[in-house]
């Protein structure tokens, strides 16, 4: 039996590296890729850009809500 390898050998073991090297980038590509991204810190707002909430008296005077239906004067059937 002889120790030298063949031409068939010495090509299966470099496809053998090539798909390993291959599965080993992927791995690492896929990882990298689907990690959590970190979050940028926002800028603190300058008093100059901040905007006041109110609308400056534009809401113009409107009643109260009221309910169309009359209150309910028996409790419910699950309740008795």
């Amino acid at each position: 039996m002889s120790m030298a390898m063949s031409s068939l050998q010495i090509g299966l073991a470099v496809a053998g590296g090539l798909v390993l090297a291959a599965v080993v980038a992927h791995g690492a590509w896929t990882s990298r890729k689907n990690a959590p991204l970190q979050a940028q810190p926002e800028e603190p707002f300058a008093p100059s850009r901040q905007i006041d909430p109110t609308l400056g008296g534009m809401m113009p005077n409107l009643p109260p809500l009221t309910s169309p239906f009359p209150p309910p004067t028996a409790s419910p059937c699950w309740m008795r």
